[in-house]
C-alpha cells in the first residue's frame, strides 16, 4: 500500500510539472502570435520615384497582403496614357526588386517601397 501513494505521489508531481510547462509553452506560442499579427498589418507604402517627382500607389498595402504580384496588380491598376498599353518598368526585372521585397517581408516596422523609374517609365501614368 506505502508502494502505491508513493508512485501516485510521483505522477502527481510529473503532472503538474508537464501542466506547467505545457502552461508557460502555450503563453509563448501566444505572445508570438499576437505580435506577428500586429508585425503583419503593418502598412507598406508604394512609391515611383523619377527624380525628385514621385507617385504613391493610393491604397497602402499590409505586410500580409504585400507581393510581387499583388504590388504588380496594383501598378497595372493605375491608368496608362495609351489605354491599350500595358505599363513597363524595367526595375521590375532587376534583383534588386526582389532583395526590397524580401527585405520589407522580413521587417519588422511600416516600410516603403520605392520602384525607381526612367523618365519615360514614369510619364507612361496618366496621373491628374
Amino acid at each position: 500500500m506505502n508502494s502505491l501513494s508513493y508512485f501516485n505521489t510521483c505522477l502527481s508531481i510529473l503532472g503538474t510539472f508537464f501542466a506547467l510547462r505545457a502552461w508557460i509553452k502555450s503563453r509563448q506560442v501566444e505572445n508570438f502570435l499576437i505580435s506577428e499579427k500586429e508585425r503583419l498589418n503593418k502598412k507598406i507604402i508604394v512609391k515611383l520615384q523619377y527624380g525628385s517627382d514621385e507617385i504613391k500607389l493610393p491604397v497602402d498595402l499590409r505586410r500580409e497582403e504585400f507581393s510581387r504580384a499583388e504590388v504588380l496588380g496594383r501598378l497595372g491598376m493605375i491608368p496608362m496614357k495609351e489605354t491599350s498599353k500595358r505599363f513597363s518598368i524595367d526595375y521590375l526585372h532587376h534583383t534588386d526588386f526582389f532583395k526590397q521585397i524580401s527585405l520589407i517581408l522580413e521587417g519588422n516596422d511600416d516600410a516603403i517601397l520605392i520602384i525607381p523609374c526612367k523618365e519615360h517609365e514614369f510619364n507612361q501614368f496618366n496621373i491628374a
